[in-house]
Parts: C-alpha cells; sequence; structure tokens
C-alpha cells in the first residue's frame, strides 16, 4: 500500500451525464480521474470544468469503445502506468443507447455495436486493467446497471446487455473475492440524462434527480475503503 498518495480512478463515458458529474466529483474529492469517451469536445468542456473548479487536473483518452480491442486496452494500461503508476478504481459508466426498438427491427450492425459498447468493451477493459487495479489500494471494480431495462420489452439491445453487465460483475466478484479488489454493481436508479429524455418524452426532468447527486452517492462508495456493501448496491436505498 502507498498511503498518503493520490489515487486513481478511470471513468469511462465522461463526458456523459453520471460519467462527467463523477469525474468533477472525485476530483474535487482528491482523486486523479482518467476520463475516458470518444466525445473530444464535451470531455474537454468537463476537463475545463474541473480545472475552474479547483479539482486535480485529469488525464483526457479519447476512445471510441464501439471500435477498441486488446490492443487498444493494453496500450491503454500500460498508458496509466506511466501516467500515474496506480489505478484504484474503474468506474463503467458508458452505454450505448439508439432507443426503444422491438427486437425483431434492430439493424444486426447496430446490435452488434451496442455489444461491444454495452458488455464486451467492459469486460475487456476490466481484464487488461486488472493487473494494473490489483495494486492499488481498497480496489474497486464498478459497473453501472440500470434495472428498469433489464431484459424489459423493447429495451432492446441495451436492456440485454443491462442484463449480461448484472451477471458479469457477480461473476468478477465471486473471482475476486479474496484478491483485494471489490466488485460492485450499483443501480442509481432513474435520474436526468440523455437516455431517459429520449425514452420519456412526457416527463418534467426538473422532477427526476440529477446525476451530480447520484454520483455524490456513488463517490462515497468508491472513496470509502470500509465499504463492504455487497456486489449489488442500488443508490436509491444504500446510501445515505
Amino acid at each position: 500500500m502507498n498511503s498518503g498518495r493520490t489515487k486513481t480512478v478511470l471513468i469511462t463515458g465522461a463526458a456523459g451525464g453520471l460519467g462527467s458529474a463523477l469525474s468533477i466529483v472525485a476530483s474535487l474529492g482528491g482523486w486523479r480521474v482518467v476520463m475516458l469517451d470518444k466525445d473530444k469536445r464535451r470531455l474537454e468542456v468537463a476537463y475545463d470544468a474541473i480545472v475552474v473548479a479547483g479539482g486535480i487536473e485529469p488525464y483526457l483518452q479519447i476512445v471510441d469503445l464501439s471500435r477498441v480491442g486488446p490492443e487498444d486496452c493494453q496500450q491503454l494500461a500500460d498508458a496509466l502506468q506511466g501516467q500515474s503508476g496506480n489505478l484504484d478504481a474503474i468506474v463503467h459508466c458508458a452505454v450505448a443507447f439508439e432507443g426503444l426498438q422491438p427486437l425483431d427491427l434492430i439493424e444486426p450492425e447496430l446490435w452488434l455495436q451496442q455489444v461491444q459498447v454495452n458488455i464486451n468493451a467492459p469486460w475487456l477493459l476490466s481484464i487488461k486493467l486488472l493487473p494494473l487495479l490489483r495494486r492499488g489500494d481498497s480496489p474497486r471494480l464498478v459497473f453501472i446497471l440500470d434495472q428498469q431495462a433489464e431484459s424489459k420489452p423493447l429495451w432492446g439491445t441495451y436492456g440485454l446487455c443491462k442484463a449480461a453487465v448484472r451477471a458479469l460483475a457477480a461473476q468478477f466478484d465471486a473471482e475476486l473475492r479474496n484478491s483485494g479488489v471489490q466488485v460492485h454493481s450499483i443501480d442509481p436508479g432513474p435520474m436526468r440524462s440523455a437516455l431517459r429524455s429520449s425514452v420519456y418524452h412526457s416527463e418534467n426532468p426538473n422532477e427526476v434527480i440529477s446525476p451530480g447527486i447520484r454520483a455524490k452517492q456513488l463517490f462515497s462508495i468508491i472513496d470509502d475503503c470500509s465499504f463492504a456493501g455487497g456486489c449489488y448496491v442500488d443508490l436509491r436505498v444504500s446510501v445515505d
């Protein structure tokens, strides 16, 4: 253990609502954040917000998860080793969602792309970064769930992949339980996001909880070395 050093967290989908909010909260909380997303412009906006707020300067990684492969993930692991020398948490916030659609109308190319982003990429990044993660202080491997979408009608590839993510997290948890790496699958519940607004058109977004609040709850789990709430965590009922 390297007590007193700055901890590092990798956040995928860091240009999105929850990902960018968590990046800001973690940075202001004293963590070095590796912000990974394909949207360079929105990553830079979040970067500027962190710097203006006085947070620790983050690292930006422009990565398209729909195209990422084993070599790309290994290069990322090598880059993180060179940049910070440590990794204490991974939070998989990135998602691909193209709206509600019945399974028989989904284009095969779109299906494969969403499977790649929603389940293949989290697995691949996790296994390539595990050697670095294992050396962290109280390391965390975090997967974001969406229980309302899991295997539900019309939620298509996204809903099926979220069910698969729950199973993936459970298997990682069983295999890593004695390694020091804590695995969590976390359901933030309904929150204000582009994904939600694309489904619930008539909903008043001001009546839905902000991703900033969920990000603070999520960070409290990542930052608390003593937290042992089990693999599955529902932020709506498990965290004050």
